[in-house]
């Protein structure tokens, strides 16, 4: 059986993003493709630390066009963006980490998805809003208290039960499906 070739392109070079989204496409769904995953430095145009659904939207949006225009020939793109959201409480205003993943193919058929969010400190939210929240992550802040992996600071917070890989994989999956590949 001679499988048809899918080039996905990840609007990123990181390995927190390309490997969930390798992840995926090893699934039971993608069998009869050849596939290739790669990534490409594609802009967001937004802050470093991305706050509100509505700014970490348009992010992932932008590197998903942006990845299109530095891959035009592939068949399936993904923008992702991570971003904090407040939520106010009871007890007072808590920061959620989460991410926008954005699918799309060839005929623009497109699917959406967020991932699970993850509660961040306010000493480490409150110190990266200090430094400037176009040039510095709640994330980096993070991983400079604790020592922790400025990428992946959900394992951490999370004692490992959830990983950002994990947390993306999840929701790429749900994005892709949207798609009628």
């Amino acid at each position: 059986m001679i499988k048809r070739h899918l080039e996905v392109v990840v609007a990123s070079k990181s390995e927190q993003k390309l490997e969930p989204t390798r992840v995926v496409f090893r699934g039971r769904r993608f069998r009869k493709y050849d596939i290739t995953v790669r990534g490409v430095a594609a802009k967001s145009g937004i802050n470093e630390q991305p706050i509100g659904d509505i700014e970490t939207e348009i992010g992932a949006r932008t590197r998903l066009h942006h990845a299109k225009e530095l891959a035009p020939l592939a068949d399936v793109w993904i923008g992702m963006e991570s971003g904090i959201r407040d939520v106010v409480t009871r007890r007072g205003t808590k920061h959620e980490d989460f991410a926008f993943v954005i699918s799309q193919d060839r005929n623009a058929h497109s699917g959406v998805a967020t991932t699970s969010a993850v509660e961040f400190p306010d000493n480490a939210y409150q110190e990266a809003k200090r430094r400037g929240f176009d040039t510095t992550t709640v994330g980096s802040v993070i991983a400079e208290m604790t020592g922790c992996d400025g990428t992946d600071p959900h394992s951490y917070l999370t004692d490992g039960k959830k990983p950002r890989k994990k947390l993306l994989e999840r929701a790429i999956r749900q994005a892709v499906k949207q798609l009628p590949l």
